[in-house]
C-alpha cells in the first residue's frame, strides 16, 4: 500500500492580540502561524519496497481582523502559496524567495436589525457546513470569493443554521476573451444554499 509520514513542528505561533490602533480606536486581532515540515512519501507502490521521496516544507500564515464598529468587522491573511488547497512550500530552488498571497479578504456585516445574520463579502472562509473536518468535500485551504450570507439561531436544544451565497469563478471578460466590459451574467459563478440543524443528545453524543 502506498503510505506517507510527516512529521511538523511549529516553530513559531503568535497568540492573539487585543488592542486599540493609535487614535482610530479600532480593536484588533492578530494571528499567526509557521511550521517546517518534513514528507516522507511513497511514489512508487508497485512493490512493498517502492521508490520513496523525503522533502522538507514550509508552510506560514499572519493576518488581521479589526472591529469597525458593533455591526462591522473586516480583516485580511497572507500566506505562503501552494495553490488554492495547499499552502505549502517546498525548500528548493537554490534559495530563491517563496511567494505569498491573500487568501482571505473579506468584510463582515452584522445588522443590529437582524440578530444573527452576517453578511460577508470579498474572499473569505467557507460559509457552509463542513461534514468532515479532513476536506471529505471541500478542502479547507479553499476560501470562495463572492457574498455570502449566513443566519444562525437556536430553538430550544437545536442550533439552527441557514447559508447561502453567490462566488464568482471566473471574470467574463477572461472566459470569452472580449475587450469590451461584460456583464455579471458573463462571469462563471456559483450559487449555494443550505440548511444544518445541531442538537446535543447526550454528554458523549
Amino acid at each position: 500500500k502506498s503510505w506517507w509520514k510527516r512529521s511538523r513542528k511549529k516553530l513559531c505561533k503568535l497568540k492573539p492580540w487585543n488592542g486599540k490602533s493609535d487614535g482610530l480606536g479600532v480593536s484588533h486581532k492578530i494571528i499567526g502561524w509557521y511550521a517546517f515540515q518534513t514528507w516522507k512519501i511513497d511514489i512508487d507502490h508497485s512493490t512493498s519496497d517502492g521508490v520513496k521521496e523525503s522533502r522538507q516544507r514550509i508552510r506560514a500564515r499572519i493576518g488581521i481582523k479589526a472591529k469597525v464598529n458593533d455591526e462591522v468587522d473586516a480583516g485580511f491573511r497572507l500566506v505562503t502559496t501552494g495553490g488554492q488547497t495547499s499552502t505549502n512550500q517546498t525548500i528548493e530552488g537554490s534559495f530563491s524567495g517563496k511567494d505569498i498571497f491573500f487568501d482571505r479578504a473579506f468584510i463582515n456585516w452584522n445588522p443590529a436589525f437582524a440578530k444573527g445574520l452576517t453578511a460577508t463579502f470579498g474572499k473569505f472562509k467557507q460559509p457552509w457546513y463542513n461534514v468532515s473536518s479532513a476536506g471529505l468535500v471541500w478542502d479547507s485551504d479553499v476560501n470562495p470569493e463572492g457574498v455570502a450570507l449566513k443566519y444562525k439561531t437556536k430553538v430550544g436544544s437545536v442550533k439552527l443554521a441557514a447559508t447561502g451565497g453567490y462566488f464568482i469563478l471566473e471574470d467574463g471578460d477572461t472566459i470569452n476573451e472580449k475587450t469590451e466590459n461584460n456583464s455579471f451574467s458573463d462571469d462563471l459563478n456559483m450559487w449555494h444554499a443550505g440548511l444544518s440543524a445541531s442538537m446535543k443528545l447526550s454528554d458523549a453524543i
